[in-house]
């Protein structure tokens, strides 16, 4: 008997562990619901028939229930172009989004993301799939308010609401029980209430990114009670009008490594407290109104992209180098200052620059010549310092080292001299 049972448990490990060919069949006709109310222009969908659900494009099963747990639809041949806010195309999906998708109350991984469903308002039933760890509707044209609701789905993971320039969140409190929420994406939302969105989100403690984009968002506090976003990795916030200053508690986030304040309308000085950010990488504070001088940044040692563009500086570029350290210059990929009302030359500092791929120095008051240790810099690709008021030649001993150069602006200087020939030899140089 014993060795019975034996086998017998034996046989039932193995058929859970069996992958399961054919799905539930109330679920199978839940999605060919969706399918009949969809147009496919590309035959994406052309899979879905017969009863082996679970091999069809885009679906995955459980392999212990049969159950759906993924459905992956994102439309992977999207691209945007500037004439419109969406990136549709002959490969999108378009039309209603059946309800009967709500049948798939096992559902993991949904992604609808690139596809036109701008016939639709947000679906409430989304709100129902609380096994949900991942949501991507970037880009579907879904309108009106995003549910409240969504915040009971307590294993979500990652959130892509971007893209969605009709839809609205009414209140920014339900995003705060997202307690497992990693990934935030929220572009082109429109925040209807925004003067709480920083304590509302302070309170995920595993979210790692955060990008607020063009979300009419007006007001940041000066100062978050409690740890102020413990996890956070990458925060990214552009296209907002906030007209104060950048607040004191940025300095507290001490994992981030990318941090993006573009276009947000801040005033005031450029903050010490950023010295703090050790792990910082990518630094943009370019398109504000903020002022010099500039402060000391030696402890961003791990500085790859310092972008601070269109704003008024106003210093020695010489002394605003001297703020960062020699390592840090020896790492700096991407070093854009254009537009910031500095003087002086570049002598000194350049050479340092061994890592570097863009150089942008435009729109400023630099004088001198040119070094030539420009020339040294091998992984140079973009060399922009037009609108200044260098003088000299540019030489052969600016290009020989530059064979990666693909875009060279030194137009309204007061240059001299010819061209040099060998930057013909520069084959990646667009023209």
């Amino acid at each position: 008997m014993q060795h019975f049972l034996s086998i017998f448990l034996l046989f039932l490990v193995i058929i859970q562990a069996l992958p399961v060919n054919c799905c539930i069949e109330h679920e199978r006709q839940a999605l060919l619901k969706f399918k009949d109310s969809v147009s496919d222009p590309s035959d994406r969908l052309a899979s879905w028939s017969g009863n082996k659900c679970c091999n069809w494009a885009g679906i995955r099963c459980s392999n212990t229930t049969g159950r759906v747990i993924k459905l992956d639809l994102q439309n992977s041949y999207f691209y945007f172009d500037e004439y419109s806010d969406y990136p549709w195309n002959n490969h999108s999906l378009s039309g209603k989004i059946s309800p009967a998708l709500q049948i798939l109350s096992d559902l993991e991984y949904l992604d609808l993301s690139y596809n036109n469903f701008s016939a639709n308002k947000f679906p409430k039933f989304i709100s129902n799939f609380k096994y949900l760890n991942y949501l991507n509707l970037s880009s579907t044209g879904l309108s009106g308010i995003i549910p409240h609701g969504l915040g009971n789905l307590s294993k979500l993971q990652y959130l892509d609401l971007s893209g969605m320039p009709d839809a609205f969140v009414s209140n920014v409190w339900w995003l705060s029980q997202l307690k497992s929420l990693k990934y935030l994406d929220t572009w082109k939302i429109n925040f209807l209430d925004s003067r709480e969105w920083a304590q509302a989100l302070n309170t995920l403690p595993l979210l790692q990114t955060l990008y607020l984009g063009a979300n009419n968002l007006t007001t940041i506090p000066a100062s978050i009670n409690g740890p102020n976003f413990p996890s956070l990795k990458i925060l990214s916030v552009w296209d907002n009008s906030f007209t104060t200053r950048i607040p004191d508690w940025i300095g507290n986030l001490t994992k981030i490594t990318e941090l993006l304040l573009w276009n947000c309308s801040f005033v005031g000085p450029i903050p010490s407290q950023l010295d703090n950010l050790a792990s910082l990488e990518t630094l943009v504070l370019s398109n504000n109104n903020l002022e010099g001088p500039m402060p000391p940044l030696h402890n961003l040692r791990n500085l790859t992209q310092l972008w601070i563009g269109d704003v008024n500086i106003g210093q020695d570029i010489r002394e605003v180098m001297s703020k960062l350290s020699n390592d840090t210059l020896d790492k700096l990929q991407v070093l854009r200052l254009y537009n910031s009302s500095l003087h002086g030359n570049l002598t000194g500092w350049v050479s340092k620059l061994r890592s570097l791929i863009t150089l942008d120095l435009s729109n400023n008051n630099l004088d001198g010549t040119i070094p030539t240790e420009i020339g040294n810099i091998t992984s140079l690709e973009t060399l922009d310092l037009s609108n200044n008021f260098f003088t000299g030649e540019f030489s052969k001993a600016h290009v020989t080292g530059i064979s990666n150069l693909k875009v060279l602006y030194l137009d309204f200087n007061n240059l001299n001299g010819t061209i040099p020939t060998e930057i013909g030899n520069i084959t990646r140089l667009e023209t």
